[in-house]
């Protein structure tokens, strides 16, 4: 921004030989090559602005590591299979629902975790709340499963 109000300056003042295609005499008007190395170095060398040094030597013991990772992580154990009127009986869930479940062939809770929502709700045709109450009492029936 200098550099051309001095241009400004230079063609405001008329002075001979600059206009908008001739900048005024001066080595701040001198065209650059880009590709001379030398000359590049010499810019860098003349720059005001200082170098910032960052030292990230320490940096690795302020970050907490992961602990090792196991060779095989373990499955959890699936739960032994319960009759769907079992289920029903010991969850108390409602004879409409256990009527809806068995009409498609769903035999017991470990069969929960291979349908989707969706098939719940069309296929089986239950209601919104119906699907609440099966899943709660599958969690109930994992957690009650679970080994000590």
């Amino acid at each position: 921004m200098y550099l051309l109000r001095i241009w400004a300056a230079a063609i405001a003042s008329h002075i001979e030989g600059v206009d908008l295609e001739h900048p005024p005499p001066g080595n701040e008007f001198k065209a650059r090559d880009d590709s001379d190395i030398a000359q590049l170095a010499t810019c860098h060398l003349n720059s005001s602005q200082p170098n910032i040094i960052v030292n990230l030597s320490g940096l690795k013991a302020l970050i907490p590591q992961p602990g090792p990772k196991p060779i095989h992580a373990l499955a959890p154990p699936v739960p032994a299979k319960l009759p769907l009127h079992d289920f029903c009986d010991k969850y108390d869930l409602l004879p409409e629902i256990f009527a809806k479940l068995s009409a498609v062939d769903i035999e017991g809770p470990h069969t929960f975790r291979f349908f989707t929502d969706a098939e719940l709700m069309n296929t089986a045709n239950l209601t919104l709340g119906q699907h609440g109450s099966v899943h709660d009492v599958v969690e109930h029936w994992l957690l009650d499963s679970a080994p000590a």
